[in-house]
């Protein structure tokens, strides 16, 4: 993964596994006027080096929000 954003272990490691399940490297950009469903600049389109997407800058909120939901299930089953 490449990014300048601070982000948590949480996040790092859910992109990690999504890396690895698609076998690709993922580069987070923040973009504020990107389109809000995202942009995909493949490599077929678009004759660049490598697959891009580009997603708004709130979107790290939500990827937060995914995590720390995430883990709260976790952490509810755990208990069980």
């Amino acid at each position: 993964m490449k990014t300048n954003m601070p982000l948590s272990k949480p996040i790092r490691r859910l992109v990690a596994e999504t890396e690895q399940m698609l076998d690709t490297e993922i580069t987070l950009l923040r973009k504020p006027d990107a389109a809000p469903g995202g942009t995909l600049v493949d490599v077929y389109s678009y004759k660049v080096d490598k697959n891009v997407i580009i997603f708004p800058a709130s979107y790290i909120g939500l990827l937060k929000d995914f995590v720390i939901a995430k883990q709260c299930t976790c952490s509810s089953k755990e208990r069980q």
